[in-house]
């Protein structure tokens, strides 16, 4: 029998070491790897101990793999987040930031859990879990956490993309982009008139077209009571500081908000402002209280757009109210006639 001569094998650096510990051993051959540094940046190792050199080299890769899915899983959902944050927002405009960090606050349930753990049902149930959602809304959790799986494959963290394969509902992306009906609109007055929490906001929003996170914004020293205007806005040039009259039918409904002098015109309970995630939440406890389905925030815009048509107003205005440029994607998204409105046009025709 041959035997192997006592020493160090030389390796690549960052590839561990091998060597033989001096004496008469059963498993003389050492196999060594670095699994983290202290805080003094002194490397701490793991060994294991073998026969004959080559099954200590043999055992490296298999050492490493061991550590590197240790490390891994205690990586959360929240700590990916963090370092794709760190990465992605300073070239992001503050309109996408806040957009990134509403789908992002979807994903809560899993926010705590290690992202090696996750599977695609995981993924599914949340979206499942928030169908009454708009389609565009569950589009973009569903592309965010794409990009986190992603983020988290670069460092070999994950080694599938398990969000790639989430499905959103089937159905026209459109579908639920519909004003309230005149019923609807009257239930919420109603409601409002009861005083019953936030349907008055719903009820200022249908009047004004702000977007959800436009009014988020807005604050006391947005509104000039003298002249009853509101100025605001976000997201385009054209939606960007644009001032909006309110409507003589929710006056009161401003000047309620105003009286309570929180930072905001509207708050939460608590009088924090509001933001795009507790709108939501509460806008869908309201539509609960009048019983009205399948509805979701943007409807209000939908809402002011389509009874200012219905209404005469001139093409402009309305584009300027509702913060587009050009009102072609006003008509396209917002204004929506109902089946009498269609008729007397059709019967315009000679």
């Amino acid at each position: 029998m041959t035997k192997q001569k006592r020493g160090r094998l030389r390796r690549f650096n960052g590839t561990g070491s091998v060597y033989m510990l001096p004496g008469r051993r059963a498993r003389p051959w050492v196999a060594r790897i670095i699994t983290n540094k202290d805080i003094t940046g002194k490397a701490q190792y793991l060994y294991t101990f073998h026969a004959t050199s080559t099954e200590a080299a043999l055992a490296i890769p298999d050492m490493q793999k061991g550590v590197h899915e240790t490390l891994n899983s205690k990586v959360t959902v929240s700590h990916i987040w963090e370092q794709f944050k760190t990465a992605r927002y300073p070239k992001l405009s503050d309109s996408t930031i806040k957009g990134y960090n509403f789908s992002f606050a979807g994903w809560e349930k899993l926010h705590d859990t290690d992202i090696v753990k996750i599977r695609t049902s995981d993924l599914q149930n949340i979206i499942n879990s928030e169908k009454d959602m708009s389609y565009s809304h569950l589009s973009k959790m569903r592309a965010l956490m794409v990009a986190v799986f992603n983020y988290a494959i670069k460092d070999d963290i994950v080694s599938k993309n398990y969000a790639s394969f989430i499905e959103l509902p089937k159905g026209d992306a459109g579908s639920n982009r519909r004003a309230f009906s005149e019923d609807e609109l009257n239930r919420i007055r109603i409601a409002s008139e009861k005083n019953i929490p936030y349907v008055d906001v719903v009820l200022f929003m249908c009047y004004t077209g702000w977007r959800p996170t436009e009014m988020c914004l807005l604050t006391p020293n947005s509104v000039d009571v003298e002249t009853w205007y509101i100025t605001g806005g976000i997201k385009t040039q054209a939606g960007k500081n644009r001032v909006v009259p309110i409507h003589p039918s929710v006056r009161h409904i401003v000047s309620k908000w105003l009286t309570k002098e929180y930072r905001s015109l509207f708050a939460d309970e608590n009088g924090l402002p509001l933001d795009k995630d507790k709108w939501a939440n509460r806008f869908a406890t309201v539509m609960k209280y009048v019983s009205i389905e399948g509805v979701v925030p943007y409807m209000t815009r939908h809402t002011c757009a389509s009874i200012l048509h219905a209404a005469g107003a001139d093409h402009l205005s309305i584009a300027k109210i509702i913060g587009h440029a050009d009102y072609k994607v006003t008509a396209m998204r917002y204004t929506h006639l109902d089946l009498n409105e269609l008729k007397t046009a059709v019967e315009l025709l000679k």
